[in-house]
């Protein structure tokens, strides 16, 4: 095509922009209706090391695009004497592509710590992007792949991975199976990607059944005698967790301005640490005499001060095993432990929920387990009002 009618197809907007990431410059050909590149830009990179993965800033990426789309409108300037001002169509394609996105969702979530996130959440992020790399890495012996790329197999092979090499649980493959499926879906949606390759994927969660203690081995954990003062240490702080419902982190916040007085009853007044919701919890005798048993140690109004949630990990499930526990206990199934022994007394969902510091009743309703016990307690309640009611009633013959 001679130089006047390129310089019309520019002029008209006639001509299509292609960039390409590749991993060592950023390349931007334009192209004219049949597909003939007429002009083109470049911009060398590097790629650094962050987090065991070689990868590119989001800042690099800015800067290359931009310096290489000053080059591609130079080109033109002094090819056709025409400023490229509009165009008929764009792609993207390249490498490092696919990870723009999950790039770009982690800095934002970053923002957001101390404000509604927590930075404990945006370090699982980190791990999963890190997974999918070393998985792209395995799988496909590459730095990355272009979300254009991807296919409905890539997720399912990718879950496998999960499993077996990188030998997760059920529930973190679901976590990072549906991030994965998240940000792609993001992507397309944004018009990143014409197509959503996991549009039609589900995860089975498989949610394996909370454990928790009975009332029974509450009972236990609470009258066993330890020699060790750290083990009994740890003890209190679960017997504390178990009649409050509190998680660790807001145990680990509970300042003394916290216990309020209200019609001659201590409560706990204050917001969940990972949600903001605000909760009231009364304090009974048994956290109650916790606190007492505590009072001299306390630091900067903390009610226990210095708490360290790894240093408790481990001895927490000694502790357990101490008490002739053979269970798998963390210190998060108090809050499961709370729900079920509440809605056992004829604690309404809604308070239990409230107390939790809950937004929905759903996410109480996976907390607390519905034991035997409150079942036959119930349908006994139950068939006892229907016999007063039907007491005069016979069926007839």
């Amino acid at each position: 095509m001679e130089r006047e009618k390129i310089a019309e197809v520019i002029r008209s907007g006639k001509a299509v922009l292609g960039m390409e990431f590749g991993s060592t410059r950023i390349k931007a050909v334009l192209v004219d209706p049949e597909g003939n590149p007429i002009a083109s830009g470049s911009h060398g990179w590097e790629n650094r090391l962050e987090n065991q993965i070689w990868t590119y800033s989001l800042k690099d990426i800015r800067e290359g695009l931009q310096d290489c789309y000053a080059g591609l409108k130079q080109d033109v300037k002094e090819k056709y004497g025409e400023t490229l001002t509009q165009l008929a169509a764009m792609g993207f394609s390249g490498m490092m592509h696919g990870y723009m996105a999950f790039d770009k969702d982690n800095e934002s979530f970053k923002k957001r710590i101390g404000i509604d996130r927590a930075a404990s959440s945006y370090k699982v992020r980190v791990r999963s992007r890190n997974h999918l790399a070393a998985f792209i890495k395995k799988c496909y012996k590459r730095s990355d792949i272009s979300m254009l790329e991807l296919t409905p197999d890539f997720i399912k092979e990718y879950e496998i991975y999960l499993s077996t090499d990188a030998g997760l649980h059920n529930g973190s493959v679901w976590s990072h199976c549906m991030w994965l499926k998240t940000i792609v879906s993001k992507a397309h949606y944004n018009g990143l990607t014409p197509r959503n390759p996991f549009a039609q994927y589900r995860v089975n969660q498989n949610i394996k059944e909370r454990q928790y203690l009975t009332e029974d081995e509450i009972k236990a954990v609470m009258t066993h005698e330890f020699a060790d003062k750290k083990l009994a240490y740890i003890r209190d702080l679960f017997v504390f967790a178990s009649f409050t419902a509190l998680s660790f982190v807001d145990i680990k916040e509970l300042t003394t301005d916290d216990i309020v007085e209200i019609n001659g009853e201590k409560w706990i007044l204050s917001k969940r640490h990972k949600t903001k919701v605000n909760f009231q919890v009364k304090l009974l005798d048994i956290p109650l005499q916790i606190i007492k048993r505590y009072e001299r140690f306390q630091e900067d109004k903390l009610v226990f001060p210095n708490l360290n949630y790894w240093n408790i990990c481990k001895p927490l499930k000694k502790m357990i095993k101490e008490c002739d526990i053979s269970k798998d206990i963390s210190f998060h199934c108090t809050r499961h432990g709370f729900a079920t022994l509440a809605l056992s007394k004829g604690v309404p969902i809604e308070s239990v929920s409230r107390v939790l510091g809950h937004t929905n009743i759903t996410t109480t309703q996976k907390y607390a387990k519905i034991t035997t016990e409150k079942i036959d307690k119930d349908l006994t309640m139950f068939g006892n009002r229907l016999n007063q009611s039907f007491s005069e009633i016979s069926i007839a013959m």
